[in-house]
């Protein structure tokens, strides 16, 4: 249950005052609360969130490893196979759309058990979709489960916690980025070994991807090749690893149909209300929104395409196994992961504009020096910048979210919509365009547009904070003034009544 807001005890209050002693009465709370059989529910429920989102981590961190087994499966090439990330994403989209009318219609611990309970099924029927269609589709109905747990999972931490929840916040998505960790370490077991390929001089050039003259087998052959296969389609048991992780999710889903059932007699309360949008003209407010959401796309297609082709990208390109690319993704993960936990403390002695710049700078950096490694074959080069590029990607998004508070616009509910569906869209139409480059012109196009799509963030976030710091803050201090003057009248006001 959220904690009761304190209400202004009057006019011309001292506000840092206030929070000064609400953070002291905050510690001693946290120091002698677990006592308190509430306290202790609501940390045993931040607990089960935890866990969601270690699960959701799991779940979409298992994806690109799989990729190539998933093609396998559907015996599809890179191109379309892009479909599987593709729909993936615009099912997430989805899911978050539709799970917020959810969520506030029904029982919001009920909400989260069916769409855990949800994604474990999916999870666990996916690997068994041969056909291509249906592949694409379940791959789509997945994500809806996703976007629906990534929503409601968040809003709960809010409604639990209200404005003391950042601690749990910023545990739930560290657990998250763990389950990304170990999901390709999980999955590595059960993937496919390569398989023999085919002699180079007995295949014509532009079987497989085009740009390049390697080898290639018979589950790649394009459908314009007069080839006779010489092998059988290859198997694979990654439905394995997905069947084990959908087990996990779907059992870890129970503990909310547990505190439901425990706790349904009493009323649920909402969380502290979201404050409304500044007070700007529409067309500043659209415009203002819209940068954001363009710099949100960037960043997200960067993120998401890095990790979903990293491991596709070496095994084709630098003719890395399957198990070195697995063990390369987790990595990226756990950079990614380690890059989150210390984002905590960052945020107390970096400002989010220069832990912003920061990001920003060292991904362009970081994503060049991945280019030059890739074009010349340096191994280690690989390896270090997939580090520096999960560190630099890891508090973004969070931090973005700070910076859009602090000096661009209030965060309603219309603005944190309007930048998901802008992140979903930058993740649901970068695969079919990587996808596209990559199949029909060269595997390096997979650094080329990354690379290109993270210097366009940057430039975007550079016109952002100069609109900000011109003109957004003239009116934000011609609004304040504006606030100061007319308190100042009411107070005198209230004055005269008095005396």
């Amino acid at each position: 249950m959220a904690p009761e807001q304190i209400p202004m005890i009057g006019i011309g209050q001292d506000v840092a005052k206030q929070r000064a002693n609400e953070t002291e009465d905050q510690e001693e709370t946290i120091c002698t609360s677990w006592r308190d059989k509430i306290y202790r529910n609501k940390f045993i429920y931040t607990v089960y969130l935890a866990i969601a989102f270690g699960m959701l981590g799991v779940c979409i961190g298992q994806r690109g490893p799989s990729f190539l087994d998933l093609q396998i499966i559907t015996d599809t090439d890179v191109e379309r196979g892009s479909a599987f990330f593709t729909a993936g994403s615009a099912g997430y989209l989805v899911g978050s759309l539709v799970s917020g009318f959810v969520y506030d219609k029904f029982n919001k611990v009920l909400t989260m058990f069916f769409f855990g309970l949800g994604l474990g099924i999916s999870t666990g029927i996916l690997p068994f979709c041969s056909l291509y269609g249906l592949m694409v589709a379940i791959h789509l109905i997945t994500g809806v489960f996703m976007g629906g747990v990534d929503t409601c999972g968040n809003a709960e931490l809010v409604r639990t916690w209200g404005s003391n929840g950042r601690s749990a916040m910023q545990t739930a998505h560290f657990a998250f980025a763990f389950g990304g960790v170990i999901s390709p370490l999980m999955t590595k077991p059960f993937l496919s070994p390569l398989p023999d390929v085919i002699n180079a001089t007995t295949a014509p050039p532009n079987v497989g991807f085009s740009g390049m003259n390697i080898t290639v087998t018979s589950a790649y052959i394009s459908s314009n090749s007069t080839l006779t296969p010489t092998e059988e389609k290859q198997a694979t048991i990654v439905f394995y690893a997905y069947l084990f992780s959908a087990v996990l999710t779907t059992f870890f889903a129970f503990p909310f149909l547990i505190t439901y059932c425990h706790e349904k007699s009493q009323t649920q309360t909402a969380g502290e209300a979201t404050p409304g949008p500044p007070n700007v003209s529409c067309a500043v407010f659209i415009f203002t929104i819209g940068m954001i959401c363009v710099t949100y796309m960037l960043y997200c297609a960067v993120e998401d395409s890095f990790a979903a082709y990293l491991m596709t990208f070496v095994v084709k390109h630098l003719h890395w196994s399957k198990s070195r690319g697995t063990e390369l993704t987790s990595v990226y993960w756990a950079s990614f992961a380690g890059g989150r936990f210390l984002g905590i403390f960052f945020v107390k002695f970096l400002a989010p504009v220069k832990l912003l710049f920061i990001c920003c700078t060292s991904l362009i950096a970081s994503l060049i020096t991945f280019l030059v490694c890739a074009q010349y074959d340096k191994p280690v080069g690989i390896w270090i910048s997939s580090v520096t590029i999960g560190l630099s990607m890891s508090v973004f998004f969070p931090t973005g979210l700070t910076w859009t508070e602090e000096e661009l616009l209030n965060m309603s509910g219309r603005v944190a919509s309007a930048i998901l569906i802008a992140s979903s869209l930058g993740t649901t139409v970068n695969p079919i365009i990587l996808g596209y480059l990559m199949d029909e012109h060269s595997l390096m196009w997979y650094a080329y547009l990354l690379t290109a799509e993270s210097i366009a963030c940057l430039l975007m976030f550079l016109i952002l904070l100069i609109y900000a710091r011109t003109f957004l803050k003239k009116r934000k201090q011609s609004a304040d003034m504006t606030i100061e003057v007319k308190a100042n009248g009411f107070s005198s006001q209230v004055e005269e009544k008095f005396l």
